[in-house]
Order: C-alpha cells, then structure tokens, then sequence
C-alpha cells in the first residue's frame, strides 16, 4: 500500500510540474506575441509614413495572422 501511495504521489507531482511548465510557456509565449504586435504596429505606421506599401502589408498580414492565433 505505501509503494501505491508512493507511486500515486509521484504521478501527482509530475503533473503539477508538468501543468506549471506549460503555464510559464504560456506566459512566455503571450509576452512574445504582445511585444512583436507593438514592432509591427510601429512598423506599419513607418511604412505609411514612407508610403512603403509592399512592407505595409507585409505587416500587416503578419499583424492579422498573430491576431488570428489569439483567437
């Protein structure tokens, strides 16, 4: 009974380790995906200023596929 406790412990702590690598990851990758959503909204107003419209809407599509995969 006390090896079935152990083993049941072990699995329960490799869970909760498991579950709270995956939320730093998503911490992580939600701090990542912000951060290049600030570089490209700056870099489309660059490009508008520039009236560079291959790179604004290379940008841009960059832009509303990040923005999809936070949906």
């Amino acid at each position: 009974m006390k090896q079935y406790s152990q083993v049941k412990h072990q699995s329960l702590e490799t869970f909760v380790n498991n579950l709270n690598d995956l939320s730093v990851e998503l911490v992580i990758d939600s701090a990542l995906r912000e951060n290049r959503k600030r570089e490209l909204m700056a870099l489309i107003d660059e490009a508008l200023l520039n009236r560079n419209n291959t790179l604004f809407e290379q940008y841009s599509a960059e832009l509303i596929q990040l923005e999809d995969l936070q949906s």
